[in-house]
């Protein structure tokens, strides 16, 4: 058994093919954030690749959490917990709270109607209504505004 965090432990998984198998760092984050109280969601570098706004792919894994930022070291990969403000952890583990996190890390300078598209192209449309819902800057809502007043192509 390896210690991740105080009162946190893996214990790698057996395998009939590889003698142990660890679990994975989104499964140990997830644990980490059940112990500790705390909301955690992926970065938003993560979330724009995801939703395929960019094909930069973060080197180390980051999320974002409610609580202090630190660093794990979880299967020799050192782990980053960036403590973002509550507002941008809304809707956090949920299809909308990645579309959120991405929109956040893009800024108010790369959203716009296009992003909105790709976004709503890639996601169903209640995705993108629980988005507006959502307690968002008026930069974003005018960016999906922008995008459902665009013409529909036939």
């Amino acid at each position: 058994m390896t210690r991740v965090s105080r009162g946190v432990y893996m214990r790698p998984k057996s395998s009939r093919f590889v003698k142990s198998v660890a679990p994975e760092v989104r499964e140990v984050v997830k644990a980490v954030a059940e112990r500790t109280g705390e909301r955690v969601a992926i970065s938003g570098a993560e979330a724009a690749q995801r939703l395929k706004l960019t094909t930069q792919v973060p080197v180390a894994p980051t999320f974002y959490t409610s609580g202090s930022s630190r660093e794990l070291t979880i299967n020799n990969q050192r782990v980053k917990l960036k403590h973002v403000a509550d507002r941008k952890l809304e809707l956090a583990g949920t299809p909308a709270g990645m579309v959120l996190s991405a929109l956040w890390y893009l800024g108010q300078e790369e959203v716009n109607e296009e992003v909105v598209a790709t976004v709503a192209n890639n996601l169903s449309p209640e995705v993108l209504h629980k988005v507006q819902a959502a307690n968002i800057p008026a930069w974003m809502s005018k960016a999906i505004a922008a995008y459902q007043a665009m013409p529909v192509a036939l």
